[in-house]
């Protein structure tokens, strides 16, 4: 059971973070020496720029959030989530971005070249970019924010896999083309296929563990559509983490696939 005063400390940790998040992760300005810009363009390679890494810093966001950081429970975990490096003509240009946020309801400017998220209780505590680079800055700026809201305890950095970013400016240019996904096989998924995904049936997740369906995005049935797919199915696995703010036992898992959807593809081969 989760005591009312937790849940209130994780609200309120994750609205700051929420502010953060919604100031920090939007680039207004992208500096690169002009070395960086031979051949191209230096306006839309910033544009360019600015929405590819907003999109990655989202989605290694949204991962994250719907995490279990086991250690956060027993230490401050400065997390190094993203730092973008051009690659123009061999030669790599760590990227400096520019954000905007409040501080004493006044706007202010932030530069750095790196984002990363302190994270306590398995709850975001806040987004920062940052100038520093060094593990060792990036742990005593995670100490400070920490003890200026009177909380110590002992604090450790880890780093998100691909890190550092690589963009190499020549494929900012390049259309991409319509490729056709690849078909996943009954083997590879993460859980075990059912025919039918249908609420309160069991369902077994190789990282999430057993758990009872409550809902689907086919409704209660959890039958797939006429290829057999589901969008999504959402999983009591009984085991409480905080998503978006909120703690929660429940896991949405998407796309989630039925036996028919194997079957069929295995007649078509």
């Amino acid at each position: 059971m989760v005591k009312l005063i937790e849940i209130l400390k994780e609200l309120f940790a994750s609205k700051h973070y929420e502010d953060r998040k919604a100031e920090r992760s939007n680039i207004i300005k992208i500096i690169l020496p002009k070395d960086a810009y031979v051949g191209y363009d230096m306006v839309e390679t910033n544009n360019k720029l600015k929405l590819i890494i907003e999109d990655e810093l989202k989605l290694r966001l949204e991962r994250l959030e719907n995490s279990d950081i086991n250690a956060s429970n027993a230490f401050t975990v400065g997390y190094k989530i993203l730092k973008p490096i051009l690659i123009s003509n061999g030669t790599e240009y760590p990227i400096k971005m520019v954000v905007s946020s409040t501080k004493q309801n006044i706007d202010v400017e932030n530069t750095g070249y790196l984002y990363f998220g302190i994270i306590r209780d398995n709850t975001f505590v806040t987004l920062i970019l940052s100038d520093a680079t060094s593990d060792s800055a990036l742990l005593s700026r995670t100490e400070e924010h920490m003890a200026r809201k009177g909380l110590s305890k002992e604090s450790k950095i880890f780093t998100y896999a691909n890190f550092e970013y690589k963009i190499n400016i020549h494929n900012l240019y390049i259309e991409k083309s319509e490729t056709p996904k690849e078909t996943p096989k009954e083997e590879s998924v993460d859980y075990t296929v059912r025919t039918d995904y249908r609420k309160g049936a069991p369902f077994s997740h190789k990282q999430h563990g057993e758990g009872t369906i409550v809902n689907t995005s086919t409704g209660t049935g959890g039958k797939g559509d006429t290829n057999g797919k589901l969008d999504w199915v959402d999983v009591d696995f009984k085991k409480m983490f905080v998503s978006k703010g909120v703690p929660t036992t429940i896991r949405r898992i998407s796309p989630v696939y039925t036996k028919v959807y194997f079957d069929t593809q295995k007649k078509k081969q």
